[in-house]
């Protein structure tokens, strides 16, 4: 997301020579297991975990487990996410696992910056875009759902866009989702608010400017990070 800033690298196997890694479950299948002794993640492009493991759908319950999993998610000393935590989801990225973006979404909802660092803001998002398209069934009840916290809600609505902006057949349902969530932007953060007028200008809804100068009218937008109304017309090209 690119009003994610960066924030301290201090999870996954960062901390020097810390090991965060815990043992794998007993049921583990084997290449799920061998995901557990996968080096440290680095910053200088992901493993193809795909064809290292020979991870295939059959593994995916198994991975989204992991995530999910608190005493993974914070297994050291109570804090910091085990780096195979970081492992599965790059590859339920890979696998482009729709299933599994309730669970991979749903790490917001915990301190993400304290359990996964700056891999909170850089390789979680991208993992969540791999998905893609599949993904838009989820990600329209994600969108609605305050159980992640603002920033799922933000990277859903992120992640909508991007795919209206890059499926044209798609662009009216997202529009559609995005639109029937700022009609309550009354009840809605000026912060949140603000995500999804930027969601509808990516995707040029024009035919959304009554809505959102509405929403603008109601003073209820961060005019800070998006701009006034004219701004928002002129700079970010509506059509």
């Amino acid at each position: 997301l690119s009003n994610f800033g960066s924030l301290p690298s201090i999870a996954g196997g960062l901390l020097f020579g810390m090991t965060t890694n815990p043992s794998p479950k007993p049921n583990a299948p084997p290449a799920v297991a061998d995901l557990y002794t996968h080096p440290q993640p680095n910053w200088d492009g992901w493993p193809d975990y795909i064809s290292e493991y020979n991870l295939t759908a059959e593994h995916i319950p198994a991975l989204i487990d992991i995530i999910t999993d608190e005493t993974h998610l914070f297994c050291f000393d109570g804090e910091f996410a085990a780096d195979v935590v970081i492992h599965a989801y790059r590859a339920l990225g890979q696998l482009k696992a729709a299933e599994a973006l309730p669970a991979m979404i749903g790490l917001y909802k915990y301190e993400p910056e304290d359990i996964l660092g700056n891999h909170f803001t850089e390789d979680l998002p991208q993992a969540i875009q791999m998905i893609g398209a599949s993904g838009l069934p989820y990600l329209k009840d994600l969108l609605v759902s305050t159980d992640n916290g603002y920033w799922g809600q933000a990277i859903a609505t992120d992640m909508i866009s991007q795919i209206g902006h890059e499926h044209p057949d798609l662009r009216a349902d997202c529009i559609e989702i995005i639109a029937t969530q700022l009609q309550l932007y009354r009840q809605h953060d000026s912060d949140f608010n603000s995500d999804l007028i930027l969601a509808l200008v990516r995707m040029k809804a024009v035919e959304m400017s009554g809505l959102v100068k509405s929403v603008y009218a109601a003073d209820r937008v961060n005019r800070f990070a998006i701009g006034d109304w004219e701004d928002l017309q002129t700079e970010l090209t509506w059509s």
